[in-house]
């Protein structure tokens, strides 16, 4: 009798520690299944926020497609590329084809690069006259401007990202290593004509 009491007791025990082993993993089931779905909330909330498709991090901005009906095809003897515009300095100008002593007397030129808003460095000069380029040194870095390609109707911003002055032989600012971005570098005379004035932007 006394043994089978015993035994009684030890299977009681051994009853409860079975409970409190299946209470322990339910609760560590329900624990897991609540944060899952606490993560699957917050993931789907920063998607919201600040959404990124897989495969299109670096995905490429589609260019804005305007009318280029007040561009004309050319001005003078020289073929018009497109237009530069920096609204801060009151720059509205078209771009030439040609950079030459007659074309610089016109409106800014093409000195060197690819054609307008392509991938490489696009190199502009113009004179410092009032009209042309002559207020270039008031710009700042994080100014913004545009251009328009006249065939391909595209319009660009770019972000002014430097300034420096050079001297006139400095050929760095034809670089085009761009690993195939688009950089846009303006550049003018000082008014004594013994060094550069250079800017740089990169597409915005």
């Amino acid at each position: 009798m006394a043994r089978y009491a015993k035994d009684k007791r030890q299977h009681g025990k051994k009853s409860k520690i079975i409970v409190i082993i299946l209470a322990l993993i339910i609760l560590a089931i329900i624990g897991l299944l609540l944060r899952n779905k606490l993560l699957a909330e917050t993931n789907q909330t920063l998607g919201k926020i600040n959404p990124i498709e897989e495969g299109n991090q670096n995905e490429v901005k589609e260019p804005e497609i305007v009318n280029v009906d007040d561009i004309p095809e050319k001005m003078g003897n020289y073929k018009v590329l497109g237009k530069l515009v920096i609204e801060k300095i009151g720059v509205d100008n078209n771009i030439l084809e040609v950079c030459d002593d007659d074309s610089l007397k016109l409106s800014v030129t093409k000195f060197y690069g690819p054609g307008v808003n392509e991938a490489g460095n696009f190199v502009i000069c113009g004179h410092n006259w009032g009209g042309i380029l002559k207020r270039l040194s008031e710009l700042q870095d994080g100014d913004t401007f545009y251009m328009i390609n006249r065939e391909t109707k595209t319009k660009i911003y770019y972000q002014i990202v430097d300034h420096f002055t050079c001297g006139p032989n400095d050929i760095s600012i034809l670089d085009q290593n761009e690993d195939g971005k688009k950089k846009v570098t303006i550049y003018t005379c000082t008014p004594s004509g013994a060094k550069r004035v250079v800017y740089t932007a990169k597409e915005t």
